[in-house]
C-alpha cells in the first residue's frame, strides 16, 4: 500500500467565531478537528506495508494542518521536506525527497515508538503527492469555510479554498 491521507466529510457542524479570534492555523485546526471529529468527519492515513494507520482527526489531523502550508512549498519547489505524525500512538515521520531528473519522490517513513514500517521506502509521482496534499488542506478548508466563512478568509485556508482540489 503506498503512502496516502485523506479526509472524508461527516455531518456539518459549527464552530465559535470567538475562538479564532488571533486567526492562527494552529487555532483553527485544533478548534476545527475537534468539531469536524465531534460531526463523524474521518482522517485516514497507511502505507509503508500498513494500510490503515491509528490516526484520527481531533489530535491526528489538528497537528498534520499547520504543517501544510511548508509542505506544499516544499513540494512545489522540488524540495526536501518532512510531514510528522508526532501524536501519541503514532510518532512517525514521512520523509520527501524529490529524485533529481525523475518526476518522483522517494518517500522514508521513521517511527519513533514501537511501530516499525515493514516497507520504510517508497516512490511517488510528485505530480500525485501534490495533488494528495493540495485535496487533504482543500477538504479542510472547505469544511471549514462552510462551518464558519469568516475563518476561511483566513491564510492559508484562503488560498486553499481558490486553488482547489
Amino acid at each position: 500500500m503506498t503512502f496516502h491521507l485523506a479526509l472524508h466529510a461527516g455531518a456539518p457542524f459549527d464552530l465559535d467565531p470567538a475562538v479564532a479570534a488571533e486567526g492562527s492555523l494552529e487555532a483553527i485546526a485544533l478548534h476545527g478537528c475537534a468539531r469536524m471529529e465531534d460531526a463523524g468527519w474521518r482522517f485516514t492515513a497507511g502505507g509503508f506495508g500498513d494500510e490503515r494507520w491509528p490516526v484520527d482527526v481531533r489530535f491526528d489531523l489538528a497537528a498534520i494542518i499547520p504543517q501544510l502550508p511548508d509542505l506544499l512549498a516544499a513540494l512545489e519547489g522540488a524540495r526536501e521536506a518532512e510531514l510528522d505524525f508526532f501524536e501519541q500512538g503514532i510518532d512517525r515521520t514521512v520523509t520527501m525527497r524529490p529524485r533529481p531528473g525523475t518526476p518522483d519522490v522517494l518517500l522514508h517513513c521513521s517511527s519513533n515508538a514501537n511501530w516499525s514500517p515493514a516497507q520504510p521506502d517508497e516512490v511517488a509521482p510528485m505530480v500525485d503527492l501534490q495533488r494528495m496534499m493540495r485535496d487533504l488542506a482543500h477538504a479542510f478548508a472547505a469544511g471549514i469555510a462552510v462551518a464558519q466563512p469568516s475563518w476561511a478568509q483566513a491564510s492559508p485556508l484562503r488560498e486553499w479554498l481558490t486553488a482547489g482540489p
